[in-house]
């Protein structure tokens, strides 16, 4: 068999693996969006992100199933699905996804200011580039392969058959780089987001002696949220989505015994000395700001504090906020000019 046979048969099996493919995974996504819909589940769960993954792998083979199926009539299919099969399975993987997309709820609660708001958007602005990304990039591998396939119609040497094929394998490796890459940033977004929605939960629980505000923006990175109780206390919080153990060596923290890749306690401080500056310049003084920096998920040692700022998990949050001290009785008085002044800020 030929170089160029062998190349043809290839394409063929994998034009059939891809579409096949799409409708295994879109009706997958199809089936979890439905039953998530039954069962009625929260909007905010991560099932829902699951459902999500799945009909965007389910776009993605079913776009290059359906794209190899349409590029070349000519090209033998090993799994014995004719060229036309193959670009119907993979337009019917392409369309079912799309469709069960629109049925996937959507947190209509949040808006601007809400807990999480500003996070969950930049996940949603990650996965559409990494949508457009892979689907592109696909496409640009399938046509490549078309070509290669074709190269001795083209008049391709063997040095440019050679070039097209490293290229080939080049290009596949760094979309497959790009893709997981730009899965994991999505996936952080998202349990970033959702853990500051289970924060905000109990902060909205606090009652009419607290203010509470959700996502000020800052040159620093949102303040995650900020709470003034009626006894003039006043927390800036930062959460952190993190998994496992959480203890401190000098002036940083350490995640499972390791340094973290972005420092929580220097992002809290540099929040808490721009919020001091935003007020004294808005009511005329600068008050006294307790920082907190909260896990959703981590073990904190308790009374855990570095440089100033108290570490805890979620679940001793409230207590926290509610626990007797000293305060400013006259910034509860100035609540409303807070309120204004920071929910003005960009994107706060």
């Amino acid at each position: 068999m030929s170089t160029g046979a062998m190349l043809a048969a290839v394409l063929g099996l994998l034009r059939g693996i891809l579409a096949v493919a799409g409708v295994l995974f879109a009706g997958g996504g199809l089936v979890m969006t439905l039953a998530g819909r039954m069962r009625g589940v929260d909007p905010r769960h991560r099932h829902w992100r699951r459902a999500r993954d799945l009909l965007i792998q389910g776009l993605f083979f079913g776009s290059l199933g359906l794209l190899g199926g349409l590029f070349d009539a000519v090209v033998p299919d090993l799994l014995g699905i004719s060229t036309g099969g193959a670009a119907l399975l993979g337009a019917l993987g392409v369309g079912v996804s799309l469709l069960t997309f629109g049925l996937i709820p959507r947190r209509s609660a949040l808006g601007p200011g809400g807990a999480g708001a500003s996070t969950w958007a930049m996940a949603a602005r990650r996965r559409r580039i990494l949508i457009a990304v892979t689907i592109g990039g696909g496409a640009l591998l399938i046509a490549a392969v078309l070509l290669l396939g074709e190269s001795r119609a083209l008049g391709l040497g063997g040095a440019g058959v050679l070039a097209l094929a490293l290229a080939i394998r080049l290009g596949a490796d760094l979309l497959d780089r790009i893709a997981r890459r730009g899965e994991r940033a999505v996936r952080r977004a998202e349990r970033g987001a959702y853990a500051e929605e289970q924060v905000g939960h109990i902060l909205e629980g606090l009652g009419d002696d607290f203010l509470v505000l959700h996502d000020i923006e800052s040159p620093y990175g949102n303040i995650d949220h900020l709470v003034l109780t009626r006894q003039g206390r006043l927390f800036l919080i930062e959460t952190k989505s993190h998994a496992g153990r959480i203890t401190a060596e000098g002036n940083r923290l350490l995640l499972n015994g390791r340094p973290m890749e972005k420092d929580p306690i220097q992002q809290t401080l540099r929040n808490v000395l721009w919020l001091k500056q935003q007020l004294r310049e808005a009511i005329g003084r600068e008050p006294w700001v307790e920082g907190i920096v909260v896990f959703s998920r981590a073990f904190v040692p308790p009374d855990l504090v570095v440089r100033g700022i108290q570490v805890q998990n979620a679940r001793y949050l409230e207590p926290t906020l509610r626990r007797a001290g000293r305060g400013d009785p006259s910034l509860w008085e100035a609540r409303e000019r807070i309120r204004q002044v920071l929910q003005r800020q960009p994107g706060g």
